[in-house]
Order: C-alpha cells, then structure tokens, then sequence
C-alpha cells in the first residue's frame, strides 16, 4: 500500500462546493416579519370577534373579515398564510387623496400576475404603464402576538388562493390571535418607474376608513 502522505496526494481533488440552493419558494406565505409597511395598526380585538364569546376557528374570522371586505366594494381578494394564522390581500387599486377608492374603472388599474410571491417587485411590475397617481394593498393580519412557525405537511401548497386551506379554517381562534392592518402605498409619477412609499402619505386608519372596510367591520 502507499505511504500515507502519498495516498493523500493522490486522492481525487474535491469539487469546489456549489452554492446553496436558494430556500425552497413558498409563494402563499406571507414573509415574517411582514415587509415594512407604509402603514400600519393593531384593531381592537372586538373588530375581529364580534359579538363571539363561543369557541370560535380562523374560518369564523376569515367569514367576518370576507363580509367587510365585499361590502366595502372589494369582490376579490389573495390568502397568504401567516405563522398559525393567515393574511387576506386586496387587489392592487388606486386611491385618492383622503384614501377613498378612485372612481369607477380607474379604481382597478392593473391585472396582477397571478400566483407569486408577496414582495414590493410584484406590485411594482403591475404597475409599469399605469397612470400617474397614488396606488395601494391592503393586507388584513390575523395572527398569535408571539407566533411560531409550525412542522409538519404545507397546508398551503394547494393552489388555490381563493380561500383558506381546510386545516387553517378549522384552527381554533386562540386568545392571543389578533388584527393587524398593513397598508401598502405606491406612488408612479410621469417618467419615473412606480416605487412604494415608506412611510406612508396616510395613517393606517385612515386608509381602512377611506377604503370603507372600518365601517363595515363595525357592523355587529
């Protein structure tokens, strides 16, 4: 047999390492932290439960939060998962200046790719040739104070985004889960690519009543 030192130079030279592949993309989850909003606010607790004193699931929040949001005019909306919870996201839209809804067709004023992941490029990308002007989502946050991330099977890698997984419908609506409003301002300007506003031209609360769904999540 070889000597020892002549073994360890004749021994094939290692491959240098190949970068890590990039972590596996999870286009329904919400990242978490969620991106820095241009704004954004914790509601109170009785605007997510209503009038429930009863045991109640994330489906029982997320038909509460669907009812405010299709009668404040928003018939579409993208679930994200969030860590023991889920995030529900408003079409891209424009706004005016006190942030109420533009009018008529100008309200909607770009189809989203759909699918993707949530990030400032994908609205930025919807945007390109929009007109001047103020634009926004809107992402309504139900989830723990101290969340944590959660093994097992992806309950959302199903492909609709329509609605919420089963498994996360059935969740119980724990004490410590709450409602966090987030509220994402882009501005495009005449020769200037869009970019997002941070922070924000308008407050949180603002944007929830010019939007019309603060009314509507009064509602008993």
């Amino acid at each position: 047999p070889l000597p020892p030192r002549v073994r360890a130079a004749a021994a094939p030279v290692p491959k240098p390492a190949e970068a890590a592949a990039p972590a596996e993309v999870r286009p329904r989850h919400l990242p978490w932290p969620p991106l820095k909003a241009s704004a954004r606010v914790e509601l109170p607790d009785g605007l997510l439960r209503g009038r429930s004193t009863g045991s109640a699931t994330l489906a029982d929040a997320d038909a509460r939060l669907s009812l405010a949001l299709l009668g404040a005019g928003y018939p579409h909306k993208t679930y994200f998962a969030a860590p023991q919870g889920f995030a529900v996201v408003t079409p891209l839209e424009r706004l005016r200046e006190d942030g109420s809804p533009a009018p008529g067709p100008k309200r909607w004023p770009a189809a989203e790719a759909p699918g993707g992941d949530f990030t400032f490029a994908r609205y930025v990308r919807a945007l390109e040739g929009a007109e001047p002007g103020r634009y926004r989502v809107l992402a309504l946050v139900v989830a723990p104070r101290s969340p944590h991330r959660a093994g097992g099977a992806d309950p959302w890698a199903e492909d609709d985004r329509n609605r919420l997984p089963t498994p996360v419908a059935a969740a119980r609506l724990r004490g410590d889960h709450h409602l966090t409003a987030l509220a994402y301002e882009f501005e495009v300007e005449a020769g200037q690519p869009p970019r997002p506003r941070l922070p924000g031209r308008l407050a949180a609360e603002a944007h929830l009543k010019g939007a019309g769904i603060w009314k509507e999540l009064q509602r008993p």
